[in-house]
Order: structure tokens, then C-alpha cells, then sequence
């Protein structure tokens, strides 16, 4: 974790990205970011990170491959406000944009479970007995 902090901390506080990123946040190796920049520069961070480290490879959620999410047109046509961050569903919901006042959106979530989760856990309302 520390190690990418410390390669991203550079792209991340970049001139051509800093305006753009309205909110980013790492848990272990999932990343979350809400970008309000235009497409074109999305594509020129997502190869940035994708550059910082040839051993490391980032996969971006809905895409096929690298390619693919750092191509501007493919990006546009697939531009959605909807994301699974960790065990939750978010999406984002725009309250305003009124000229000469920042944009307000709130992000809005839900419990996701991945399709592969074999709820190997014991649920907190089980009547399981504690050991």
C-alpha cells in the first residue's frame, strides 16, 4: 500500500488531473475515484497510472482491456454514474450545477455482494451460538 501511494501520489497531484478529480480514495488495491474532468483527460490519467509501473497492471471495471478504457471514444459511449466499490453499489445523483456556483452531486450507495461470495461468514442477526 505504501509503495502506491507513493506511485500515484505524483499523477494524482498533477496540474492536468488535480481540477478533474473530485474525490479519490484506495482501499488495499481497489481504487474509487469521482472525476468530473472531460473524457479525454480521464484517458490521459488512466495511462498514466497505467504507465507508473511496469509490474503493475490495473484493471478498469467494465472494460475489456487496457486499450479499451483509455480510448476516448469507447470511454464516451460507455460513460455511466454507476460503480461497485468494495461491498457496495454507488452511483452519483447531480443535486445542482448553477452557474457561478460548483457543481453539487451526492453519492448515493447500497450493500452489493459479488456473484462469487459464498457468505463463508456468519451473518450478525444468526441465531449461531457463540463459542
Amino acid at each position: 500500500i505504501i509503495f502506491m501511494i507513493w506511485l500515484e501520489t505524483p499523477i494524482v497531484n498533477d496540474e492536468r488531473f488535480r481540477s478533474c478529480i473530485q474525490l479519490y480514495k484506495r482501499f488495499i488495491d481497489d481504487l474509487f475515484v469521482i472525476w468530473t474532468g472531460p473524457v479525454a483527460a480521464l484517458c490521459e490519467f488512466r495511462k498514466a497510472m497505467g504507465k507508473a509501473d511496469p509490474n503493475i497492471s490495473l484493471d478498469w471495471t467494465g472494460y475489456d482491456s487496457q486499450e479499451a478504457a483509455t480510448d476516448p471514444m469507447v470511454v464516451k459511449e460507455r460513460e455511466r454514474g454507476q460503480v461497485h466499490f468494495l461491498d457496495l453499489d454507488m452511483w452519483v445523483k447531480y443535486v445542482s450545477a448553477a452557474p457561478r456556483t460548483d457543481t453539487i452531486f451526492r453519492v448515493l450507495f447500497r450493500p452489493y455482494r459479488k456473484p462469487g461470495n459464498a457468505y463463508a461468514y456468519i451473518p450478525f442477526n444468526s441465531f449461531h451460538g457463540r463459542h
